[in-house]
């Protein structure tokens, strides 16, 4: 074999090694099953602010959930931008009940709340109900 095909085999193998990798990755990734886990955007149905959510498994305890809050202008905060972190532990298999907190960034208003999010994995969406209120969330984009 000539020095021209043994390097050409030779960093064909190695291009094909590096790629082998996110190959797996990305089939993993798509083929991940509906999940509550996630970021997901809202509109709040109470001021039309922008809210964020974000709901990760503990990795450490099964059935508990870390679930934080962004709303841009909370309007139980004087319209101020508020966040919010809650505790939830899995109910059923597709509803996390949750307590925890929620405050203004410039001032104290601080309060304490349960919660219920359902997750539909139909629709990929989640509703919730916090301090009385139904909200709808979708799914981030690039989550």
């Amino acid at each position: 074999m000539n020095r021209r095909l043994l390097f050409l085999v030779v960093a064909v193998s190695l291009v094909l090694v590096a790629a082998a990798p996110m190959a797996a990755s990305a089939r993993a990734s798509a083929a991940r099953p509906p999940s509550i886990e996630g970021t997901w955007n809202a509109t709040d149905t109470f001021d039309g602010s922008r809210m964020r959510l974000w709901i990760r498994a503990d990795r450490d305890i099964d059935s508990l959930y870390d679930i934080r809050y962004f709303d841009q202008s909370c309007g139980g905060c004087a319209g101020l931008p508020g966040t919010g972190r809650f505790v939830g532990f899995m109910v059923e298999e597709y509803q996390i009940h949750g307590t925890g907190y929620f405050r203004s960034q410039g001032y104290t208003y601080f309060y304490q709340l349960d919660g219920d999010w359902f997750y539909d994995p139909n629709t990929d969406t989640i509703t919730e109900y916090v301090a009385g209120f139904e909200q709808t969330w979708y799914r981030a984009a690039a989550d």
